[in-house]
């Protein structure tokens, strides 16, 4: 079993944070923990084309650049003051 005080959380982060393209891909492995960066040309050591379909490896998805906002059913009210407005010909202090 993976314990997961062994995961490089920074690491972790900076794949779910990467939205550069899809040359390139950020994999685990599920077993060890070990994040491994692997592209199109040189594989995962820099060398070696790799299959992506290796079953050992699990593609880490880089998370929505911006989050969903939530759709809410209460509307804000102004804050009284902000909706006097000066008389006109006054001077604004």
């Amino acid at each position: 079993m993976l314990d997961l005080r062994s995961l490089d959380l920074e690491e972790i982060g900076n794949a779910l944070a990467d939205q550069t393209g899809y040359e390139h891909r950020w994999l685990i492995n599920p077993r060890t923990g070990q994040i491994a960066f692997w592209t199109a040309d040189t594989g995962i050591d820099g060398q070696t084309p790799v299959d992506l379909d290796d079953p050992d490896l699990v593609g880490i998805d880089p998370l929505p650049s911006t989050p969903a906002q939530p759709k809410s059913s209460t509307r804000s009210v102004p804050e009284p003051s902000l909706q006097r407005a000066a008389p006109i010909g006054d001077p604004i202090s």
